[in-house]
């Protein structure tokens, strides 16, 4: 994604480009190591306007100039126009793909499948082979953790191994095609994994004795080298992982615009903060959330120690738009002292707009507690303002509504009031 400006007007774009001249991951060239549904009325569809004439001149020079083939897509993400040089044609994603096996994880996530902290564990049998930093963590011992560390894994440092998990926890290979085929993805090919690819790339069918030192390396070469140049070439002409850079680019702008993930199609966020302080990009970060479509929920804003100083922190963001979401718990003591005294002044001052359970899992762990929570609330704001906390307002946001919100108020600032809250 990038933002260009040109004649003092900003837009958005999409890009892709592929080269076959610079496959780097592939095996042959490694070196070695039931909810409401809601329609909104139909509007004519304008024809995208074309795009500037600046851009497409480069595009043609960029794709005539390249030494060997070369897809090139640009997409504009708000005035829909599209320009590109063979961006129909199919070629080599290689790790490209691991965006695919993310959003059918948060898609899985989106429709109560799976959760981002359902826990896994990794063992031997999992490697996979070339860049894959978590097998160090497999080999001491077998490495436990969420499918969330796994997707993070998988996209910030390209962990094949990582990946590879990822996809068979939310239902292999298959879920990734339906996911392409189902949200009508285009000209865009998913295999069987990384393990899969990089062996049928290489001539070679995987076997997990591949996935440590050098015998994924001894095996390919072992092959004749007539053998192992078909292979290859097969893969280059008709690649198994292939897809089309606008294809690829059209599916970058509709997850841009919202459109591909978010629970039940809402255009809500949960956002948690750390605990110890606001951070230095919170601005900028709602900023785009927010001028993305996307309203904006905080969790657990009682549990940041400068809320817990200064509630008037919160004025600010409340008065953008972002919603205060209080778990239930706190205001209920059940977390310590000085949570519930910032719960309770955050609800008496109408600084919470919604209650949570935060449960994380059937009891007993983590008690839903709402009905206790909303009891505790009606004390300080009266019954219906706390009913409207778990009920009308948790209901809005789902689905997308205007709230009705009491407009918050200071909390003032008295001698002592640091101390008397325990921070």
């Amino acid at each position: 994604m990038t933002s260009v400006r040109r004649f003092g007007r900003p837009f958005a774009l999409a890009l892709v480009l592929v080269a076959l001249a610079q496959i780097t991951a592939s095996a042959a060239t490694q070196p070695n190591p039931a909810r409401p549904t809601i329609v909104a009325a139909s509007a004519p569809v304008r024809p995208a306007p074309p795009a500037p004439q600046y851009i497409q001149t480069r595009i043609k020079e960029l794709g005539s100039s390249f030494d060997g083939r070369v897809g090139i897509a640009v997409r504009s993400i708000d005035d829909g126009w599209s320009v590109g040089w063979k961006a129909g044609e199919l070629y080599p994603q290689q790790s490209v793909s691991k965006l695919w096996v993310s959003i059918t994880a948060l898609d899985a996530v989106d429709q109560g499948k799976v959760r981002l902290d359902d826990t896994v564990t990794l063992g031997r049998d999992d490697l996979t082979l070339f860049h894959q930093p978590i097998a160090a963590l497999i080999l001491g011992g077998g490495y436990t953790t969420t499918l969330d560390d796994l997707m993070f894994k998988a996209i910030t440092t390209s962990d094949n191994t990582a990946n590879d998990k990822l996809m068979r926890s939310v239902g292999g290979a298959q879920a990734v095609r339906n996911m392409i085929a189902a949200k009508h993805l285009g000209a865009i090919r998913f295999y069987n994994g990384e393990r899969a690819l990089q062996s049928k790339i290489a001539g070679l069918i995987w076997s997990p004795s591949y996935s440590l030192g050098n015998a994924f390396f001894e095996a390919r070469d072992a092959l004749p080298l007539a053998v192992r140049k078909a292979a290859f070439d097969r893969y280059v002409a008709d690649p198994y992982d292939g897809a089309a850079p606008d294809a690829v680019a059209a599916a970058l702008a509709r997850l841009k615009r919202g459109e591909l993930l978010t629970y039940g199609h809402s255009r809500a966020i949960l956002l948690e903060l750390s605990h110890n302080t606001m951070p230095p990009m919170l601005e900028n970060t709602l900023f785009n959330l927010q001028i993305a479509g996307y309203r904006v929920v905080l969790a657990h804003p009682e549990r940041i120690v400068e809320v817990q100083q200064d509630p008037n922190r919160l004025l600010p963001l409340i008065e953008r738009g972002v919603l205060m979401q209080i778990t239930a718990a706190a205001l209920l003591g059940q977390q310590g002292e000085r949570l519930r005294t910032t719960a309770e002044t955050l609800t008496s001052h109408g600084m919470t707009h919604i209650l949570a359970s935060d449960t994380h899992g059937l009891p007993p762990r983590r008690p839903p507690l709402l009905a206790a929570a909303r009891d505790r609330a009606a004390t300080l704001i009266g019954q219906a303002a706390a009913t409207t906390l778990v009920t009308s307002n948790p209901a809005a946001v789902l689905y997308g509504q205007p709230l009705r919100l009491v407009p918050p108020r200071p909390v003032a600032q008295q001698h002592g009031w640091r101390r008397r809250h325990g921070v």
